[in-house]
C-alpha cells in the first residue's frame, strides 16, 4: 500500500495519522496493508472501492458480474500482475483498461507496458474480487500446466494419434486452444512457442512487443508442436527443414472463423513454431482508417490505380503491412 493512498485515508477522516503511521511501518515490514485495515474493521472494500472512485474520479467495476474468459493474458505475465495487484480487463483501441483497488500502481504499469504503445485506464475494483480473480487466473494456467505435465516423459513420438475422443480432450489439445484463445483476447498477432535445452516458453507479440505469457513443461515441446502440424496440415514426420502451413479455427459455436498462417523451424532443441493470427476484419476497412497523412494518402491512391508496376509495404512485424495490403486490394476492387 502506497504513502498517497493512506494519505487520502488520513484526509477523509477514515484513519488517524498514529493508525497510518503504524500500517505505513507494516507495510515496510512486508505486510499486506488492505487485508489488515479490512481485518481491523477500519473501512470495507466496498467502501473503499467507492472513496478511491470518488477521490481519482474513476470508475467502478463489479467484476462479479466480470466474465473471466476475457481477461487479457498477453498484456501482463501473471508474477507482473500480482506484482502491481492488478488484472488487464478489456481494451478499446490502444487503451487497455486495467482492474485495481490501488491506483497510485499506476506509474509502475505504465512503466511495464509503454514501450509496447499501450495508453493505461483504470478501473477501480473491490480489494477482495480482484483477489479473487487473480486467484482464478493463476490457477486456471496453473492446473492446465499441471495436467500438462502430468506422467509426462519426453519423447521422439512420430505420430500424433487425434482419431479418438480422449486425445482431442486431452491435455495437449485444451492447453494449445487455451493459448489460442488467450492470444486472440489479448490482440496479439503473433505467437511463439520456443524450445530451449532445459525450459521452455510461449510468448504473444501483442502492439509489436513480444511478451512471455507461460512456460509449459519442456516434456511435452514435441507434443505442442506435432499436434500444431496435424492442425496445419503438415508433415509430423519431418522435422529437418522448415515448414508452412495454414489452420481455421472456430473458438465459440457460431462464432467468427480465424485464420492462422504456420511456420516451423529445426533448432537444436527441437521445432520451434510460429503463428500468425490474420486479421480477416481487414477488408472492413477503407483507406481512410489506415492513418495516413493527406499527402501520404494521395501518393498511396496514385499508385494503386496505376496499371503496371510496384507497391513496396514495409516495416517491423505486427506494424500493419498485411491489413495496409488486404485494404488496398478491396479499394482497388471495389472502385472499378
Amino acid at each position: 500500500m502506497s504513502v498517497g493512498l493512506l494519505r487520502i485515508l488520513v484526509q477523509n477522516q477514515v484513519v488517524t495519522v498514529e493508525q497510518a503511521e503504524h500500517y505505513y511501518k507494516e507495510s515496510q515490514a512486508g505486510k499486506e496493508v488492505l487485508p489488515m485495515l479490512f481485518s481491523d474493521g477500519v473501512i470495507s472494500p466496498k467502501s473503499l472501492a467507492a472513496l478511491i472512485a470518488r477521490v481519482f474520479s474513476y470508475s467502478i467495476l463489479d467484476l462479479r458480474h466480470y466474465p473471466r474468459h476475457r481477461v487479457l493474458m498477453g498484456v501482463l505475465t501473471e508474477e507482473q500482475m500480482v506484482e502491481f495487484h492488478c488484472v488487464p480487463v478489456f481494451r478499446r483501441g490502444d487503451k487497455v483498461f486495467f482492474a485495481v483497488s490501488d491506483p497510485t500502481q499506476m506509474p509502475q504499469i505504465q512503466k511495464t507496458v509503454s514501450a509496447a504503445g499501450i495508453e493505461v485506464e483504470l478501473v477501480i475494483v473491490e480489494d477482495d474480487q480482484l483477489a479473487g480473480l487473480l486467484d482464478w487466473v493463476g490457477s486456471r494456467s496453473t492446473s492446465l500446466l499441471q495436467e500438462l505435465g502430468e506422467g509426462q516423459e519426453e519423447e521422439e513420438s512420430h505420430t500424433l494419434y487425434i482419431d479418438n475422443e480422449e486425445a482431442e480432450d486431452g491435455p495437449v489439445p485444451r492447453f494449445i486452444h487455451k493459448t489460442l484463445s488467450d492470444a486472440l483476447r489479448s490482440g496479439a498477432s503473433d505467437i511463439h512457442f520456443e524450445f530451449y535445452e532445459h525450459n521452455a516458453r510461449i510468448r504473444f507479440r501483442v502492439d509489436g512487443q513480444l511478451r512471455e505469457v507461460v512456460q509449459p513443461p519442456i516434456a511435452v515441446r514435441g507434443q505442442l508442436a506435432s499436434r500444431i502440424k496435424v492442425m496445419s496440415r503438415l508433415d509430423i514426420s519431418e522435422k529437418r527443414i522448415p515448414q508452412d502451413g495454414r489452420m481455421q479455427l472456430t473458438f465459440q459455436k457460431g462464432g467468427k472463423p480465424v485464420d492462422f498462417r504456420v511456420s516451423t523451424l529445426p533448432t537444436l532443441f527441437g521445432e520451434k513454431v510460429v503463428m500468425r493470427i490474420l486479421n480477416s476484419d481487414a477488408a472492413s476497412l477503407n483507406i481512410d482508417q489506415l492513418g495516413f497523412e493527406p499527402f501520404q494518402k494521395k501518393l498511396l491512391l496514385e499508385a494503386i490505380h496505376r496499371p503496371y508496376g510496384m507497391v513496396l509495404v514495409t516495416g517491423p512485424t505486427g506494424s500493419g503491412k498485411t491489413v495496409s495490403l488486404y485494404t488496398c486490394l478491396i479499394f482497388g476492387i471495389r472502385s472499378r
